[in-house]
């Protein structure tokens, strides 16, 4: 019997063990520094949601979305009013972000190797209509890189 028991505990432990592995973690940093560390940040509309596969054959959604306003990027300019696709994990375990069709989203992002813009649960994603007003005033007034060194 105790081995038994000392096997269930083992067994349960390993479980956690697995289970805790596997969720999302992200370091802490304030708005201003996901802001200077995100390669673009922008006031999004999100049209639709599609189930797609990465180059390694891993499940992703891909966003078809409406560049709004782009407040922040590194790659190209002038992107207002464009449509344009941010991926992100499926899940919230593999810090994947979860976009509903027709709202409006503050998203700061990065950049994949081949251009794809990611957005994840460690960057930055809040409604839009959810965003303190002091952060839309410092995005829409370019501020906010004065906290970037």
């Amino acid at each position: 019997m105790k081995i038994f028991i000392l096997y269930f505990f083992v067994l349960l432990t390993n479980l956690w063990g697995i289970l805790f592995t596997n969720a999302c973690s992200c370091a802490r940093m304030s708005v201003e520094e996901k802001y200077c560390n995100a390669g673009w940040v922008a006031h999004v509309k999100s049209l639709r949601r599609a189930e797609v596969r990465d180059k390694d054959g891993a499940s992703e959604y891909e966003y078809t979305v409406k560049l709004l306003k782009t407040f922040k990027d590194s790659k190209t300019c002038n992107q207002n009013n464009k449509i344009d696709c941010v991926y992100s994990k499926t899940n919230s375990a593999a810090c994947g972000v979860n976009l509903k069709d027709g709202q409006e989203y503050l998203l700061f992002g990065g950049y994949e190797d081949d251009g794809k813009r990611k957005i994840s649960l460690c960057g930055y994603y809040q409604e839009w209509e959810k965003v303190d007003e002091k952060l839309k005033k410092l995005l829409k007034d370019g501020d906010m890189d004065k906290y970037c060194k």
